[in-house]
This record gives C-alpha cells, sequence and structure tokens, in this order.
C-alpha cells in the first residue's frame, strides 16, 4: 500500500493530497482504506484544511481495528487542540468514545474536560522533593513560564515525548521555561528515576513525590493517565493542560512568543 508514502516524503501537501484520493478505491479493495484516509488527513492538515482533515480522520476511525481507531482519533484530537480550538478537540473524543465506550478515548475525553476546567485558573500548589532530594515548589518558580511534566520510566508514551521536550527545553532556554518533571513510578523505584534520567539525558528537574498516582499532586492536578502536561504561566495561571507532540509546542509557541 502505497498510502503512507505520501506523508513526509518531499511532495507537495497539493500533489499528495490528490494522488492519496487517487488510491482510495484500490485501498478499499486491499483493506486499507483506514490507512489511506489517515495519510489524506495528515496531508489536509499540512494544507490548513482542517476541516476536511476533521473529516478525513472521521472516516479513518470507520474500522474494527481498535488501533486503527485510535490513531485517527488522537490525530484530529492533536489537529484542533494545535489550533487551539479546545472544543472542536475535545467534540472529536466525544464522538468516537460514544462509539466505543470500553475504549480509552472515554479517559482521554475525561482528562480533557479536567484539563479544561483548569486553564485560565491558579495552577494548584505544587510542593515536593527533586530526585536528589532538593525542596521545590511552584510557589518558588513565579515569574517564569513552567511546564510540569508528568512521567514515569514504565511508561512508554511518556519516554517517546522526552526528545521533543528536550527541544522545546533548548529552544525556549534563556527565555523563561522551565520544565519540571513529576515522576509517578512507584516510592521505592528513585533509584530507577535517576538512571533513567540520566541515561536519556534529561537537563530538568524532577520531583519524585512517590505513591504512583495515588499521591497528593497527582490527584490535585487530577492526572489520570500518562504523560501529561500544564502549562503554567509566570503569574501561576493554568495556560493549556493536557496537550502534547506539536499541539503542546504550539501552545508554548504562542504563550511565549505571542504568536
Amino acid at each position: 500500500m502505497r498510502a503512507a508514502a505520501y506523508r513526509g516524503r518531499g511532495h507537495a501537501p497539493a500533489k499528495a493530497a490528490a494522488a492519496l484520493e487517487a488510491l482510495l478505491p484500490s485501498a478499499r479493495a486491499c483493506g486499507q482504506a483506514p490507512a489511506a484516509w489517515l495519510a489524506l488527513g495528515h496531508t489536509r492538515a499540512r494544507l490548513g484544511q482542517l476541516t476536511l482533515a476533521s473529516q478525513c480522520y472521521r472516516r479513518a476511525a470507520e474500522t474494527n481495528v481498535q488501533a486503527e481507531m485510535e490513531s485517527a482519533a488522537t490525530a484530529e484530537f492533536e489537529m484542533w487542540s494545535g489550533a487551539g480550538d479546545s472544543l472542536r478537540a475535545l467534540a472529536s473524543l466525544d464522538a468516537l468514545a460514544e462509539r466505543r465506550p470500553g475504549s480509552l478515548l472515554k479517559l482521554q475525553a475525561d482528562m480533557t474536560r479536567r484539563s479544561m476546567a483548569m486553564v485560565g485558573h491558579s495552577a494548584p500548589e505544587l510542593a515536593s522533593e527533586t530526585t536528589e532530594g532538593e525542596p521545590v515548589t511552584l510557589a518558588g518558580l513565579h515569574g517564569r513560564f513552567v511546564l510540569v511534566f508528568f512521567w514515569a520510566t514504565y511508561s512508554l508514551a511518556c519516554i517517546e515525548q522526552i526528545p521533543s521536550l528536550r527541544r522545546l527545553a533548548a529552544t525556549y532556554r534563556g527565555r523563561s521555561l522551565e520544565v519540571l518533571g513529576v515522576s509517578l513510578d512507584f516510592p521505592n523505584d528513585r533509584r530507577l528515576v535517576q538512571s533513567s534520567m540520566v541515561r536519556r539525558g534529561l537537563p530538568w528537574r524532577t520531583l519524585f513525590p512517590g505513591g504512583d498516582f495515588d499521591n497528593p499532586i497527582a490527584r490535585r492536578y487530577g492526572v489520570l493517565q500518562l504523560p501529561y502536561s500544564v502549562l503554567v504561566g509566570p503569574s501561576g495561571q493554568v495556560l493549556a493542560a493536557g496537550l502534547q507532540g506539536p499541539a503542546l509546542e504550539a501552545a508554548i509557541s504562542r504563550a511565549l512568543e505571542g504568536r
């Protein structure tokens, strides 16, 4: 199937879109329509045709394969989140969660609601020791943009986020952005977290409250799944929450660069 080959391989987006549309009949015939619709959605999104991209992602989600459906749902969610349209992002999750009530989409939709409710309000207090025993509080970082990154060494999704966070930390170094990790590893895993930070070259401090999800910080922030990020402004107000990847990068860019 050649559908995926058109994404990010030097093809002009408009030509790629036309080529993918031409491939749709053969994709249906060989059972790869979801992959073709997903690739077409990505291409429409690159062209700025967000409504058409949304329609493509919805078509890609018309599948009985759980992984394919969730990939399409995540793509649409991240597209609308990156565009700053939280309501459409949530609506995209709700629409698919209704069709698959037992899937993780319902949990993601609930997390999105909690995140949206936080935005514009003061961030919950955050106070703990780092993996090295240094006491840190969110109040002590007043006047800076703070990206609070909840993660765990056992979460592959968290590990996959680390390279992009390292790039963000390097890009905005010296521009009042501080990344602050919060490990939700188990209480006896402090050394494991320390070694993982060294091995993966994490340049930021990481709090270690212990207790996995069952600790005051995770409960206060309503963390139900990982990874989970909260962007806090210089005055302590939540600017964005629950975003990942390009959507998170766009939110940070808007906050720090006003664009």
